[in-house]
């Protein structure tokens, strides 16, 4: 654990540094590695001293940033968390650089490479399946490198690289690249796909720890086809899925590479022993002999290392006034002046142009604070000498080849939270002691690595409030507990003000525990009613008040029901009640009952028996049973016919008749049978007969009309169709009359015009008269029950209660009277609104009408309602009328059928 010390200001690290605790534990930043003071890899800082896996996040894009961006308040646990302004750099403490790559890594764990990247618990947030073990949680942590393509890295020490395909680092989230970048285990893979989804090249997606679309922490969108993700790459989500690799830029430690930095501590930058004599150190320009056995000057390569490459040629004046083309030391040791490549040699001056030989040559650009001077564009221009000495209190100069450092006095951070106004001083940073007082008296104030912190204390404290006592902190705030005022007065509105307890008066509505006193309020502090009346206005009980209230005895005292449909009413069980009045009047064909008037009986259309056995098809009508005659003509007119007992009979008469014989008079009935007359009607010779019997023989009968309709045969008539109905004449087929389509002609059978097709119309074949013979409902009943002018056989509601007649027949109650038990509730309520049966005054048969029940607040279809015995009803019950079965809608009366077999006798009963 790093413990924490604040003298003066200065925070002091306590060098008996004995563990590390990871990304849990808050630490100096430039101990950690981490801007935030928290490692989320590498977490053993004896292990790991110089190299951390810092997480976080960042908006401005790309890999190579040499300055912070936002003053390196970036980081997971950092000020700005979500790196908004801030770059990679931000992530790294102050002294700390993000790893350039391979080399830097390597060096930095001690050949241990990408092993502890990722700490034992770090995070995983995402919301979606997991399909690797966690913890840990999915990370990468990137390096500087980029590189060509399909996993292949370049490590780049000394400014941009040439390209900047992918990103690289630690951690177990991404592809795994070639063997080029070890010990780097992870990358991008093209435009980051490696870190959302894409399991190329054997990596781990996001998508294996749990992250889904949305939740991908990386991007590297460079808005082409993925050849410069280094340039772009920003991060999201602070605290998943990583942040970047800080190495430490210097630490006697650490071996010197070529980077401007003093890496190994030791005061110079860029040094190396490079002719490994141990005498001496050597720095880029450095003179050196070539592989080739030619002098050479040290040079830096791009990786950090060095080379010993040619020298830029340069021109060599002799006295002689020859010009020689040979490296400095070789014209010194020839007694020649070194001069530049391209000498005239003229006056002995080397008067030439440095970059003569075309840009990319060595040049000497005659500035000693640069080095590796190259023509560029016809100019020879070095690289600038680092002189960063990782002081932010000092400024840094090359001057005459020699980096000088000068103490300043500007702003500064000294690293420790617990001081303000930090600002240089001697070359130090020194900052003033914050105060940390928040003036709350229930906070423990103090000052750590994260800057103030103000812990919740449970001091005793005084609230400011006489109402309370016992006062102690508690969450940061101080209470005490309410003194109790209460004096059990319900009379009293009690409260605590600053002189104490405060009893007033009130008027609220109270109790004075007397059964006998009703609407119980305050005055004066005391609690008093008014005397119950106890009269249930039921002449069935006795009603006094005792110590349990109003009490109502059940008499036998006689009453008057209201009810015209009783007689002898007496009072039993609290309820009025009689005898049912009589009201039969023996008429099958009349509807009796007992209603507000009395005794009524309304003619009905039902069947019934007429006592004839003659008639058949008996219905009442008119309040008369009446039939169809039987039919017992046996088309013989010789006969008498008749029907006795229901079977015919056929008498035979001695009526005049006709043989058919035309030349025959004076013909009798006898014995059934029609016997010819002696009274010659044509001559003797007369071979036809007298069909017509018109006294003209048909031999010589210009027109024989034997049914005398004007039609017959001859030329004196038109032809007949038929010769014995006189109806049939011209039309023999046509069946139109009332459009019956019985396929008998109309001739042929009796007239009836009958449009609606009922049986009833106008003509003797007709069963009867129509009232009206545009409508099949209509036939010899045309009455208007409810005078709506609609006739009771075209009126869906004959007596226009709100019922239809469909309903009410269906229900039991007369469609043609509005209350048709006469009980004094309309039929529409109570089959719509009570639930009752309309056809009966007490539906549920105890002895109590249901207009008293509905009146009295009673269940008139529970026979248990109000089954105390003395007629009323609890208050729970009171005002419904129907019970819990009022609960049905009102309108749907079709539901009431239903509602009469299972509402009404289970539903309706109040507990």
């Amino acid at each position: 654990m790093v413990r924490e010390r604040c003298f003066g200001g200065a925070l002091a690290i306590a060098t008996s540094l004995v563990v590390f605790m990871g990304a849990s534990a808050h630490a100096q930043p430039q101990v950690v590695g981490c801007a935030d003071g928290t490692r989320e890899g590498f977490t053993d800082l004896g292990l790991y001293p110089t190299i951390a896996s810092c997480g976080g996040a960042w908006t401005v894009a790309g890999a190579f940033h040499d300055d912070a961006a936002c003053g390196r308040l970036a980081g997971n646990d950092g000020v700005n968390e979500s790196g908004n302004g801030c770059n990679v750099e931000d992530l790294c403490a102050g002294g700390w650089h993000v790893c350039y790559g391979p080399d830097d890594i390597e060096v930095r764990t001690g050949g241990r490479g990408c092993v502890d990247a990722v700490e034992s618990d770090y995070p995983n947030h995402g919301s979606g399946t997991v399909t690797v073990s966690v913890p840990p949680g999915g990370a990468f942590f990137m390096t500087r490198t980029s590189g060509q393509g399909v996993g292949l890295c370049d490590e780049v020490v000394n400014g941009f690289p040439s390209t900047f395909n992918d990103i690289f680092g630690c951690g177990n989230l991404g592809g795994q690249p070639t063997s080029t970048c070890a010990p780097l285990n992870r990358f991008g893979n093209n435009q980051c796909i490696g870190m959302h989804t894409a399991t190329t090249y054997s990596g781990t997606p996001a998508t294996a720890f749990g992250y889904e679309s949305g939740q991908w922490a990386w991007s590297c969108n460079d808005g082409g086809n993925g050849t410069n993700e280094s340039k772009f790459v920003t991060k999201t989500r602070p605290d998943d899925q990583g942040g970047v690799l800080c190495c430490k830029d210097t630490d006697g430690s650490l071996p010197e590479i070529c980077d401007g930095v003093d890496n190994d501590a030791d005061g110079l930058a860029d040094e190396t022993d490079f002719f490994h004599d141990g005498t001496a150190d050597d720095f880029p320009g450095d003179p050196c002999v070539q592989s080739n056995g030619q002098p050479g000057t040290i040079a830096c390569t791009t990786a950090g290392g060095w080379i010993c490459g040619p020298i830029p040629p340069r021109g060599c004046c002799f006295p002689s006034g020859q010009c020689a083309d040979l490296a400095p030391a070789w014209c010194n040791a020839q007694g020649g002046t070194p001069g530049v490549a391209g000498s005239s040699c003229a006056n002995m001056v080397c008067e030439v142009d440095p970059c003569a030989a075309g840009d990319g040559s060595f040049c000497d650009d005659g500035d000693p604070c640069t080095y590796a001077d190259v023509c560029a564009g016809g100019e020879c221009a070095g690289q600038a000498l680092h002189c960063d000495d990782g002081n932010a209190c000092t400024s840094e100069r090359c001057e005459g080849g020699v980096c000088v450092s000068t103490n300043t006095t500007a702003p500064c951070d000294d690293g420790d939270p617990c001081t303000t106004n930090d600002a240089c001083l001697g070359g130090g940073c020194i900052g003033q002691v914050i105060s940390c007082d928040d003036g709350n008296p229930c906070t423990d104030d103090s000052c750590n690595f994260s800057g103030c912190v103000h812990h919740y204390n449970t001091a005793p404290c005084d609230d400011g409030d006489a109402c309370t006592g016992g006062d102690a902190c508690a969450s940061g705030v101080c209470r005490g507990r309410a003194i109790a005022c209460d004096d059990d007065n319900p009379c009293t509105d009690d409260s605590c003000g600053p002189g104490g307890c405060v009893f007033t008066n009130n008027t609220a509505p109270c109790d004075d525990g007397d059964a006998c006193t009703g609407g119980d309020v305050c005055a004066g502090g005391a609690c008093g009613g008014a005397q119950l009346s106890c009269d249930d206005g039921n002449p069935c009980t006795d009603d006094s008040c005792g110590p349990g209230g109003c009490a109502f005895t059940n008499n036998a005292a006689s009453c008057d029901d209201g009810d015209v449909c009783t007689s002898g009413d007496v009072c039993a069980g609290g309820v009025c009640g009689g005898m049912p009045v009589g009201c039969d009047d023996g008429n099958p064909c009349t509807d009796d009952r007992c209603g507000a008037d009395g005794c009524q009986s309304t003619p009905n259309s039902a069947g019934c028996d007429d006592g004839d056995s003659c008639t058949s098809g008996d219905v009442c009508g008119d309040g008369r049973c009446r039939g169809v005659p039987m039919s017992c003509d046996d088309d013989n007119p010789c006969t008498d016919d008749a029907c006795s007992a229901g079977q015919c009979l056929h008498d035979d008469n001695e009526a005049p008749c006709s043989d058919g014989d035309g030349c025959t008079g004076g013909d009798q009935c006898a014995g059934g049978v029609c016997v010819p007359g002696a009274t010659p009607m044509c001559e003797p010779d007369c071979e036809l007969g007298d069909l017509d019997q018109d006294g003209i023989c048909d031999d010589d009968d210009a027109c024989i009309d034997a049914d005398g309709d004007g039609y017959g045969v001859g030329d004196d008539c038109p032809p007949d169709c038929d010769d014995t109905i006189r109806a049939c004449n011209v039309d023999c087929v046509s069946d139109r009359d009332g459009g019956d389509g019985n396929g008998i002609p109309d001739c042929q059978e009796a007239p009836c015009v009958d449009h609606d097709g009922d049986g009833y119309g106008e003509g003797e074949g007709c069963s009867g008269a129509d009232c009206d013979d545009a409508d099949p409902r209509c036939a010899g009943d045309c009455r208007d029950s409810d005078g709506d002018l609609a006739p009771d056989c075209a009126d869906d509601d004959d007596d226009d209660d709100g019922l239809s007649d469909d309903l009410e027949l269906s229900a039991g109650s007369d469609p043609t009277q509005p209350d048709s038990d006469g009980d004094g509730v309309s039929d529409a309520d109570e089959v719509l609104v009570h639930q009752t049966d309309p056809s009966s005054t007490d539906s549920d048969g105890d002895g109590t009408d249901d207009r008293t029940e509905i009146e009295r607040g009673t269940d008139p279809v529970d026979a248990t309602s109000g089954a105390r015995g003395d007629g009323s009803e609890d208050a729970s019950c009171a005002g419904g009328g129907a019970g819990q079965g009022g609960g049905l809608l009102v309108g749907l009366a079709l539901l009431w059928l239903f509602g009469r077999l299972v509402t009404r006798r289970s539903s309706a009963r109040c507990r």
